[in-house]
């Protein structure tokens, strides 16, 4: 099969004297790479997880994965067994389709959408958040065994 130029730069493993840095020079000289790209470290993202993991070993962890959903951080965090924030039906797809169970994603959106919150439903996301008394009752006459975190934003008055 052949590869392209792309898929030679897909995943590097590197030693850990070899910076982001290094790597970012070696794949712009390559001249192989005319559009935007991204580099991630993943052994950081293991680091930070697993400090997370240490300082707060109570506390389950959600990663919004409206914050980067790259299909290999998303595979890293799987990994670990994070749980999932989602945002939408299209997320919850995803996570589902990367192995995560049901009861490891949280539907994380402050309006939820009736056929969204209807395929939470269907496909055992029992977890959500809600903001307002709208979304509790949304929520109730939907999913009425439904969990439920509220999310509470706090508002500072500096005068």
């Amino acid at each position: 099969m052949c590869k392209t130029h792309q898929d030679l730069f897909r995943i590097q493993v590197t030693e850990p004297s070899v910076s982001v840095k290094d790597v970012i020079k070696k794949i712009v000289r390559s001249g192989y790479v005319e559009d935007a790209f991204y580099v991630c470290d993943v052994s950081d993202i293991v680091k930070k997880y697993n400090y997370w993991k240490r300082a707060m070993p109570r506390i389950e962890t959600y990663y919004a994965v409206k914050c980067n959903p790259h299909r290999l951080v998303l595979e890293t965090l799987v990994a670990m067994k994070s749980g999932f924030d989602c945002a939408s039906k299209e997320e919850i797809k995803k996570m589902l389709s990367l192995g995560v169970p049901p009861n490891k994603i949280i539907y994380a959106h402050p309006t939820k959408k009736l056929s969204h919150l209807k395929y939470a439903a269907e496909v055992g996301i029992e977890m959500m958040t809600f903001d307002n008394d709208m979304e509790l009752h949304k929520i109730k006459d939907m999913f009425p065994t439904a969990k439920l975190v509220h999310s509470i934003t706090c508002c500072y008055s500096f005068g």
